[in-house]
């Protein structure tokens, strides 16, 4: 690729300073690039796109957030759970041992 040529600067209210460039690459294809300024309804849709983007990605946070400490919370009931059958079994057993060993 070579830079074949260059305009001169383009400035007025729409544009920001511009430079165009024709750029020849191997298949003698010429290319121009202009970049431009924005429109104000460009922007807007360009804040509101990243504020839905942002929205988005702190909903899901939460989300994941709430569900890890619904998940830790159930892991918590489960072990106390665990815990008191394990205390009610083991004293259900002793309570039987005792029985039999009075008949």
């Amino acid at each position: 690729m070579q830079i074949k040529s260059t305009s001169p600067h383009i400035n007025n209210d729409d544009d920001i300073v511009l430079q165009i460039m024709e750029i020849e690459a191997r298949d003698n294809v010429h290319l121009c690039i202009l970049l431009r300024k924005p429109n104000e309804q460009e922007i807007k849709k360009h804040v509101i796109d990243a504020y839905r983007n942002i929205k988005n990605q702190l909903e899901q946070t939460f989300h994941q957030s709430s569900n890890e400490v619904e998940q830790t919370e159930n892991q918590r009931i489960e072990t106390q759970n665990v815990a008191i059958r394990k205390t009610t079994a083991s004293t259900n057993a002793h309570v039987n041992n005792d029985q039999d060993m009075n008949n």
